[in-house]
C-alpha cells in the first residue's frame, strides 16, 4: 500500500508475517522518526511482572543497502480492519 510518502505492507521475516513501513526520506521524515521513537519508548517502558502494553512491538529496522541509512521499520502486524475503515467513535470510547 502506498500513501503519504510511505510504502506499507505485510512481509515475511523468518517465516513470520510482520508489517513493514518505509519511506524514501528515512529518519529525515519527522513522522517516521517520531513513530520509531514512540515504539522504542514503549518498548523500554515494559517492566517485568506487569501487564503487557497492547501496542505493536518494534521488531527491527530497514536499512538502505547502499547508504546504510535507516529507511523504515518492521513491527508486529495487527490483523483486522484498517483503522480508517472503522469509522467514527464516541469521545468516551476514544478516551478509554
Amino acid at each position: 500500500m502506498r500513501g503519504a510518502g510511505y510504502i506499507v505492507g505485510r512481509v515475511l521475516v523468518d517465516g513470520k508475517e510482520v508489517l513493514c513501513k518505509a519511506c524514501g526520506k528515512g529518519l529525515l521524515d519527522s513522522k517516521l522518526e517520531k513513530e520509531l521513537a514512540n515504539l522504542l519508548n514503549m518498548r523500554r517502558a515494559r517492566l517485568p511482572n506487569h501487564a503487557p502494553i497492547h501496542v505493536p512491538q518494534l521488531l527491527g529496522y530497514i536499512k538502505h543497502p547502499d547508504v546504510q541509512g535507516i529507511t523504515g521499520l518492521l513491527r508486529e502486524r495487527v490483523p483486522g480492519t484498517c483503522l480508517r475503515n472503522i469509522g467514527p467513535t464516541t469521545p468516551a470510547r476514544r478516551l478509554k
